[in-house]
Order: structure tokens, then C-alpha cells, then sequence
């Protein structure tokens, strides 16, 4: 599907991929209007005899009425981002004009957020139920996450080079920018990188080079990440309607060569593999193991750091590791060895050496 186009500029976003940040918005602000319009109602006599009643009153109903027409507003997001289709994004063509109208809106929320917490601060602790002064901090706070979870989505969607330009002919790779394309992908990979390698020669260099790969590959394709998500979603559906066809006509595609462990050579070569391949997946450190591991990892990884390991005696036996010697830690995890069973580990130029000691 094609990018969302919005302030002349390309965005990381599908017009059809607003439907579960409206709804999950809808949810919330229809809840907080129920609450919000039922503590109003009953406790009206309450907010009269608050100090500042007449700022609450205001408060109140600005929150009500700015609450109801983003309601609406966000109603409408949710029905126009259902229609058409990937290949179809023409009834969803409206789409900025309901974005341009939900930005107007959040100025005034931002402003009634700003003076609620202004009041919450000055007046509403003297002379007032504590129900109303809660319901007004759970308001106010609920109206900088939101705003916050915008501008928070809105940098996350932000595409550097998604300027759309009028003239078809400007819409060519030129040098200038792939050269640009090419520096913005080295820097999200080396943000993406930054806790797994150095910053030696041969790691820049590896990281030039794929960002020059994803540059010219990915640079000026009017596609966004859910569109790879679907076709991989396609590629698994067809992959598996294959398989259904071939279990109907029971020709099972025969994957591998039939191991037998009848054989004793053949099961010591089953045996030994199944034994290196821990050592094989621990050579990759600290970060496959959170990934294999995705609950307990991380707790466990902690319990194996050295923390502040560069400042500490260095071990002769590690060279190259991180600060606190994640890598080791990982390893020694996925091995279930011990620092004594570890003769030499090596995470130089991200090649990671490992010699033990087999018990």
C-alpha cells in the first residue's frame, strides 16, 4: 500500500495502519468521558462549594466538550482507514484532511491540559472533596500520556527523506540523494548496533555497506513496514496451503537425509552434534540468549554480569568484552559452563573464539 502523504512529505505509515492507534484511542477517551461526565454530573453540588469552583466548572466542561469532538473525529479515522484495500487506498484518500483536523484539536487539549495543571496546583487542594481533586489528576494525567504518546509516534513516523516533490522528473535516485539515504541508514544501524560491537574499522566498514544495500533497496519505494509484515504474512499462507495440498496427495516433501541411530557411528555424530551446537549458539553472546530467552533471559543475564567490569582487574582468559561481559555471560548460559571451564574467549573484531575444557 502507499505511504500516508501529509504535509508534503511521505510518513512510515499506511492510511489503512491508523485503525488500532484510533480504536485503542476511541476506547480510552470513551471511557474517560463516561467517568469524567458521571463525576460531573453528581458532584456538581460538591464543585460549588470548592474555592475555585468556577475554574473546575470551566475545567470540566472543556474537558467534556474537547473529549466528545475528538470522539467523533477519531470515529471518523476508524471508518475511513477501514476502506478500500492494499492495492485500493483511493476511499481512504481524506484521510490528512481528518489528521489535519485531530492536530487542530490536540493545540486546545494541549492548553486545557497546561491550565489543569496549573489549577490542579494552585486551587484545587483547598476546600475540595478529595474525589474531585483526584479526578482532576487522573485527567490532567491522562492527557499528557496521550499527548505525549503522539509526539512520541510522530518522531518514530517521521521519515528525514520523505519529501514529495511536485515535478515527476525530481522523483529520480539521484546521487545526492542515495548519498543521503545512505548516511541516514548508517545511523540507524549504528543506533540499532550500539550495544552489540565496537567501533573499530572493520565494524564501520560493515556497517557502510549495508547501509548502502538498504539505501538503494529500500530508499523511494513507496512501501511501509506493515507492508512487509503482510507479505510475510502472504508468504506464510502460501507456504502452508502447499503443505495442505501435499498431505492431500501424500507427497510429503522429504526434507534432510533419514538418520540411523541403529548405526553407532551415525548416532555418535547425532550425539556430538547436539553436543557443539550449545557452543555454537553461545558464540553469538549475550544477545541471542535474551532473544531465545525472551522472560527469565534478562533476569539471568543480570545474575552473571561483572558489573563495572571495565574498571575491575581485567581477566587474562577474556579479551574484548563489553563493560560488565555480557557476551561471557550469555555464553556461559546457553553452555552451563563455569569460568573455570573457560580457557580463552575472544570477542575481537566481533569474531567470537572460544576454546574449553570438555569434561
Amino acid at each position: 500500500m502507499p505511504a500516508l502523504v501529509a504535509f508534503n512529505r511521505r510518513w512510515r505509515i499506511g492510511s489503512d495502519d491508523l485503525f488500532f492507534p484510533a480504536a485503542v484511542g476511541l476506547i480510552i477517551r470513551v471511557l474517560w468521558l463516561v467517568i469524567i461526565s458521571f463525576i460531573y454530573g453528581f458532584q456538581i453540588d460538591e464543585i460549588r462549594k470548592c474555592e475555585a469552583h468556577l475554574e473546575l466548572q470551566v475545567f470540566f466542561i472543556g474537558v467534556i466538550v474537547l473529549t466528545s469532538v475528538i470522539i467523533v473525529n477519531e470515529m471518523a479515522i476508524l471508518y475511513v482507514s477501514m476502506q478500500g484495500t492494499l492495492t485500493n487506498p483511493r476511499p481512504r484518500r481524506h484521510m490528512p484532511k481528518l489528521l489535519y483536523f485531530q492536530l487542530t484539536l490536540y493545540f486546545p487539549e494541549l492548553i486545557w491540559t497546561i491550565l489543569g495543571t496549573y489549577w490542579t496546583v494552585k486551587h484545587f487542594s483547598y476546600n475540595c472533596q478529595l474525589g474531585l481533586v483526584v479526578a482532576v489528576c487522573v485527567s490532567v494525567a491522562l492527557q499528557w500520556a496521550i499527548l505525549l504518546t503522539v509526539l512520541i509516534g510522530a518522531l518514530v513516523l517521521f521519515d528525514p527523506l520523505g519529501k514529495v516533490h511536485c515535478d515527476p522528473f525530481e522523483q529520480e535516485f539521484s546521487s545526492t540523494m542515495q548519498e543521503s539515504a545512505k548516511k541516514l541508514w548508517e545511523r540507524r544501524c549504528r543506533l540499532l548496533c550500539c550495544c552489540f560491537a565496537g567501533r573499530d574499522d572493520q565494524y564501520l566498514s560493515a556497517v557502510s555497506d549495508i547501509a548502502d544495500i538498504l539505501a538503494s533497496g529500500l530508499h523511494d519505494v513507496d512501501v511501509v513496514p506493515s507492508d512487509v509484515a503482510v507479505g510475510l504474512i502472504l508468504l506464510r499462507e502460501e507456504q502452508d496451503r502447499e503443505d495442505r495440498q501435499n498431505r492431500a496427495k501424500g507427497e510429503m516433501a522429504q526434507k534432510g537425509t533419514p538418520v540411523n541411530l541403529n548405526d553407532p557411528k551415525e548416532k555418535s555424530l547425532v550425539e556430538d552434534a547436539a553436543y557443539f551446537i550449545k557452543f555454537a549458539v553461545g558464540s553469538y553472546g549475550w544477545a541471542l540468549y535474551v532473544f531465545m530467552n525472551p522472560c527469565a533471559g534478562p533476569l539471568n543475564l543480570c545474575g552473571g554480569l561483572r558489573c563495572c567490569g571495565c574498571c575491575r582487574p581485567t581477566l587474562e582468559h577474556i579479551s574484548k568484552d563489553n563493560c560488565c561481559h555480557c557476551n561471557s555471560a550469555g555464553l556461559k548460559l546457553q553452555t552451563q559452563l563455569e569460568d573455570m571451564d573457560l580457557a580463552y574467549c575472544s570477542y575481537h573484531n566481533k569474531v567470537i573464539v572460544c576454546k574449553t575444557t570438555r569434561h
